[in-house]
């Protein structure tokens, strides 16, 4: 009986050798990802930046030129892109907020802005 009690205590000691090692290797994954994600929205910003400032430039030195059809399409890129860019936003927040390197930093927003902006998207 003591034998197979030492050989139970040997057991749950590996055990709990083995999950120790699991949990580590998770945590692990877990901060690799959210490593991963906060490096690719980095990377899409950058473009999208540049989307964002060339269509701005756009909209305002060549609307007057521009037809009509050229103008809604030039909004439409602005539009899809600060779009884009507040999702590529969202993930940034999102995985800092999940490691921890976030504060909650409440900014008042222009709502009817932003519906008039996602009603003209979706009319483009």
């Amino acid at each position: 009986k003591t034998s197979d009690f030492g050989k139970l205590i040997d057991e749950l000691q590996e055990n709990e050798r083995e999950l120790v090692k699991q949990v580590a290797a998770t945590l692990k994954a877990s901060e690799d990802k959210m490593d991963f994600l906060a490096k690719m929205t980095h990377e899409l910003r950058t473009p999208l930046n540049a989307i964002l400032g060339y269509t701005q430039l756009l909209k305002e030195k060549n609307i007057m030129q521009s037809t009509e059809s050229e103008a809604a399409c030039i909004e439409g890129i602005f539009l899809g892109s600060r779009s884009l860019a507040a999702v590529v936003d969202s993930v940034l927040n999102f995985t800092k907020l999940l490691s921890g390197k976030w504060n909650l930093d409440l900014t008042k927003s222009n709502m009817l802005r932003m519906l008039r902006d996602i009603e003209k998207l979706n009319e483009s």
